[in-house]
């Protein structure tokens, strides 16, 4: 039987060209010239090991995914069980609405909700913008609850660089032709 494809949408400007899945906001591909720069997520994959996916409220591992606010103690649902942690935010398996497109530009929105070890609600925007030097991704986040909520967010693409064999390797980054910045 074969994986059903996850819905992706293709951005195109000059020579630069990516693929988003708006499940998890997921970086699928980039290139460049042809070039590619990411490492592709095939279309009947989930972003293994979190490749390309936005990372937010939080872009890392909550330790038994209990932490402080404000001096009240939080427990999040533990998201890596081997080890212990809350990995990586909330929003990883999350379809994200698309809010506006062109064929170079596309803004993603979710919106974060309470729930345990999480009190606030935040909606998250991000923005994949392709231009002549590649990709620009800017992140956003605004809070609607009443009490002040902590913000993260990390991104996890994997460099194309990262399945080439080697003894020695070198990279520039962003490349000079087709760079990649991040914003926000």
């Amino acid at each position: 039987m074969t994986a059903p494809a996850i819905p992706r949408i293709a951005l195109e400007h000059g020579a630069a060209r990516a693929q988003v899945s708006p499940l998890g906001a997921a970086l699928c591909s980039l290139t460049v010239d042809g070039r590619e720069l990411t490492e592709p997520v095939p279309a009947t994959a989930i972003a293994p090991q979190g490749n390309g996916l936005v990372l937010a409220p939080w872009p890392n591992r909550v330790r038994d995914g209990r932490w402080t606010h404000d001096g009240v103690v939080q427990q999040l649902a533990i998201t890596e069980p081997a080890y212990g942690n809350a990995s990586h935010g909330l929003l990883r398996n999350t379809a994200y609405r698309v809010v506006e497109r062109t064929a170079s530009t596309l803004e993603l929105g979710a919106l974060i909700v309470p729930q345990p070890g999480w009190p606030f609600t935040l909606e998250t925007r991000v923005t994949y913008r392709l231009d002549d030097d590649g990709v620009t991704v800017t992140h956003r986040a605004v809070n609607g609850s009443d009490a002040s909520a902590p913000w993260a967010v990390g991104a996890h693409p994997t460099s194309a660089a990262a399945r080439t064999r080697s003894n020695s390797s070198s990279s520039r980054w962003p490349p000079r032709r087709g760079s990649t910045r991040t914003n926000g």
